[in-house]
């Protein structure tokens, strides 16, 4: 994690800190005295003072008083004659009433709230789309696109290559099969595979800007990211959120461990057997690039919960270490926010084309207008239409 992604971290810590601070309890203030009025008695008697009206400004007229005795009337050592100052009545506290409940549910649900939109707004604040530096014009909101690759037992050649379309705003993913045959012309002048791409330009970041570059010609736009995985890591993912239910299309054996059809649990390395599969498909590699998106499909759709947040967590964190990508942390929590949106509308499709022998080798020959009307209909993030024109496509 480098300085900045730190600093973004500790933003967010203080943010959860102050909804933390909110939940918590004040100090229990003491009751304020409550009166009730029937506790006392105002029944007017002739001892009690009575009350009149400013007559010193005409309202009304007062009552003729007795005048008072002189004070010679009284004699110097009869103090008993004296009048005396009446003794003031004592208060008498009234019994308190036991105190409700409600103002204190209310108090816990007025902090509840506060806490929910605390934590709204930080990770509002905090996420944030992928978005590629090589724009084609104004964007759709709230929508980015994600290059997923996985490379096969060497390493060198990109077998699994997806692009996944996530829409906040259009509450949809997408997810489009790039497949590994399909026919490119290399900077020399030479016909290739796509899925030497990222080989032949010496791997690593290096080899995924350049795979970024034939995908553009493809597609008409740069995609926002790349997720690059290693196949030896899906296991370990598959196995930390438990496992994934799958119709497994056919009984199928890679290196050793076997599949029998039908709906299932599958294990890490039973996921890992399905996706590397492919000799037994009716349709070659298209079988298996299907099989491949209904896979991933099942797992994303059963591990976004609740239930599995903490395991995510894990995974997430195995993700970002073992494998290349250009995404931030910020750029995973969004995705994970798109997909639990947008999971309800979910869409799967191939790049259109054709399988062709040229020489004796056999390609993939990608369909150009085919092409442009799938992604401008369904894989475009952009507001600005792509057509036919706009795809660099090798024929």
């Amino acid at each position: 994690m480098n300085k900045r992604e730190r600093q973004e971290f500790s933003e967010l810590e203080e943010l959860l800190w102050r909804a933390e601070a909110v939940t918590q309890d004040p100090p229990e203030e003491p009751a304020p005295e409550e009166f009730d009025l029937d506790d006392f008695d105002f029944e007017e008697t002739e001892d009690d003072p009575v009350l009149y009206r400013n007559y010193a400004n005409g309202y009304g007229n007062a009552p003729a008083r007795e005048p008072e005795p002189a004070y010679g009337d009284y004699a110097d050592d009869d103090l008993e004659s004296w009048p005396k100052e009446p003794e003031p009545e004592r208060f008498v506290e009234p019994p308190r009433k036991k105190r409700k409940k409600r103002r204190r549910k209310h108090r816990f649900l007025t902090r509840l709230i506060a806490v929910v939109l605390i934590l709204v707004v930080a990770l509002s604040i905090y996420i944030q789309p992928p978005k590629s530096a090589d724009s084609i014009g104004a964007r759709k909101s709230d929508t980015a696109t994600i290059l997923l690759c996985g490379t096969d037992a060497d390493g060198m050649r990109t077998d699994t290559m997806m692009l996944l379309y996530l829409s906040g705003s259009e509450r949809r993913v997408g997810l489009l099969s790039l497949p590994r045959d399909s026919y490119t012309i290399t900077a020399s002048g030479k016909a290739a595979k796509l899925n030497s791409a990222y080989g032949r330009n010496g791997g690593g970041e290096e080899g995924m800007e350049v795979l970024l570059d034939y995908v553009k010609n493809i597609i008409g736009y740069r995609p926002d990211g790349y997720i690059l995985v290693d196949f030896t890591l899906v296991p370990q993912i598959v196995d930390i959120m438990g496992g994934v239910d799958v119709e497994v299309p056919m009984d199928m054996e890679v290196d050793g461990v076997s599949l029998s059809a039908g709906y299932q649990h599958l294990s890490g390395q039973e996921v890992l057997t399905i996706l590397r599969f492919r000799k037994g498909y009716a349709t070659a590699d298209l079988g298996r690039v299907e099989v491949q998106r209904t896979v991933l499909e099942a797992c994303m759709s059963q591990w976004l919960s609740l239930g599995h947040i903490t395991d995510a967590m894990e995974a997430l964190s195995l993700l970002e270490s073992g494998s290349t990508s250009s995404l931030t942390t910020r750029n995973y929590l969004w995705a994970a926010k798109a997909l639990l949106l947008g999971m309800g509308s979910f869409e799967s499709d191939t790049l259109p084309g054709t399988a062709e022998y040229r020489g004796d080798v056999s390609y993939y020959i990608l369909d150009r207008s085919g092409i442009a009307e799938l992604i401008d209909g369904s894989y475009n993030p952009y507001k600005v239409t792509i057509t036919a024109g706009d795809l660099n496509i090798a024929n």
